[in-house]
């Protein structure tokens, strides 16, 4: 009874830090301060109580997915998040600029849309998988050393470089900002929603609460998919596709009824698209990917040669989506534009593109085992992608303030030269933070933490998740490996 009060504790405080966050922020400081304060007390109680302090693992889950281990591997997830990253810049860029999206009434200007809102959700989706993947491919353990480990990791990653950026973009752009303590406190304790004051300037923190409400979440999530599967032993092959329609369903059901009683297409920048509970569904989404990458990797020649027109296709569709879905508002329909494709964007989009992500994140994982069979590797194409992930979390923290930074200086240039310079500019001091504050923490927390994380990847026999006390069973996972 104790242990399942403590695994409600688990999940009760990061959706209780959600549910504080949705909407317009609160000045009162209960809600600023104290409550999340608790929930985050309550959350570190539940860890203590529910996982062991050790654990005696059965045999580590089938899978031949593993960790970058040097710049010269190829990754071509961060591909993924260098195209995010690239598409949430261009579309701020053309907002900030006062870009004309139409282009004079273009019949095909919705190819050249650049939605950020896909942008946002391919973070998202790669965000789930790569959280999934800690601890299915066994980097971190369901015990409380492991727990505390991977949000530690979690924490260094993130909470430095948004406390140095966030404090540097409002001394330089708002500080009158410092005059509304409750701004500070919400961004130390991850409850900005880029609503109120100072979200001009730092409106893109937001979507850092939501990544941290997930993190928090997601040892229980990893907790639940192993259980499930001892629900029936051997695990059959529809639980995955089950799970997945499942999770799938719940998200457009939950979108759905937010944009039915809490004002349609007004509950969208609000209620649905900042929030942890608008987009739970793409967050599970990716992480469901970590099981079924061994089932689609049987498909690997047709899943290697389609991935890359599969995502040209989200693209696309997205694009087209979301310009008749924001054309009442410029103005320009192309095909019967109208609310009702707001409500497409908002209610089934979400969903619909996690989904077609799950054969693009195992594409990527297909190349990179290929790329990792090389006698020689493609260090050129390795250093590019390196660099291209590294740089993308500080561009996304300083592109606004650099973007209005640049328009107002540059208020009667053109859109193409004020986005040249602004490029530059952001690109530079990105990698200026990269080296100094992110590259840092990241040396620190890998001299830390480098003999613990080598025995557990190169040690044979290494134990993984241990679950025996949690589920009773061995653990398998959702779909077989074989």
């Amino acid at each position: 009874m104790r242990r399942a009060i403590a695994f409600l504790c688990i999940l009760g405080a990061p959706l209780g830090l959600a549910l504080i966050n949705t909407g317009l922020p609160s000045r009162s400081w209960w809600l600023v301060a104290v409550a999340p304060v608790g929930l985050y007390c309550i959350y570190a109680l539940g860890v203590s109580r529910f996982f062991p302090a050790r654990v005696a693992a059965p045999a580590p889950l089938g899978t031949s997915v593993m960790p970058r281990g040097s710049r010269r591997d190829t990754d071509w997830l961060l591909m993924i998040r260098g195209l995010a990253c690239g598409l949430v810049f261009v579309m701020h860029s053309g907002v900030i600029f006062k870009h004309d999206f139409s282009y004079s009434h273009s019949r095909w200007a919705w190819i050249l849309e650049s939605p950020a809102w896909l942008g946002m959700l391919l973070f998202f989706t790669l965000s789930g998988y790569l959280m999934g993947k800690g601890f299915y491919a066994g980097k971190y353990d369901l015990s409380r050393s492991g727990v505390t480990l991977y949000l530690r990791n979690r924490f260094l990653r993130i909470f430095p470089l948004m406390f140095v950026v966030g404090l540097l973009a409002i001394i330089w752009q708002a500080p009158q900002v410092l005059s509304a303590p409750q701004v500070a406190v919400r961004l130390l304790l991850f409850e900005f929603n880029g609503s109120g004051e100072g979200s001009a300037t730092i409106g893109a923190f937001w979507s850092l609460s939501t990544e941290w409400q997930y993190y928090l979440l997601v040892p229980a999530a990893f907790a639940i998919a192993l259980a499930a599967s001892r629900l029936f032993i051997p695990t059959p092959k529809v639980l995955l596709p089950v799970a997945t329609l499942v999770v799938l369903g719940v998200g457009v059901i939950n979108r759905h009824y937010v944009w039915t009683y809490h004002g349609g297409d007004l509950s969208w920048p609000s209620y649905i698209f900042p929030t942890l509970f608008g987009n739970i569904d793409v967050f599970l989404l990716g992480f469901l990917t970590n099981w079924w990458v061994p089932r689609l990797a049987r498909l690997s020649r047709v899943i290697s040669a389609g991935w890359p027109l599969v995502l040209v296709g989200i693209y696309l569709a997205c694009s087209f989506i979301s310009y008749e879905a924001f054309s009442f508002i410029y103005e320009a329909p192309i095909v019967n534009g109208s609310k009702q494709w707001f409500r497409i964007h908002a209610v089934i989009m979400p969903g619909a593109v996690a989904l077609a992500l799950v054969p693009v994140l195992v594409g990527c994982e297909l190349w990179n085992r290929k790329a990792r069979l090389r006698k020689v590797p493609r260090r050129k194409t390795a250093f590019l992608l390196f660099w291209v992930g590294e740089l993308t979390y500080p561009i996304y923290l300083v592109h606004c303030s650099i973007l209005i930074s640049v328009h107002t200086g540059m208020l009667h240039h053109t859109y193409a030269a004020k986005w040249a310079i602004a490029t530059i500019l952001v690109i530079l001091i990105a990698w200026v933070l990269h080296m100094t504050v992110e590259q840092a923490v990241l040396d620190w927390r890998r001299r830390r933490h480098r003999a613990t994380e080598t025995e557990k990847w190169i040690i044979p026999g290494t134990r993984q998740v241990g679950l025996t006390r949690l589920v009773g069973h061995r653990a398998t996972p959702l779909a077989p490996s074989k």
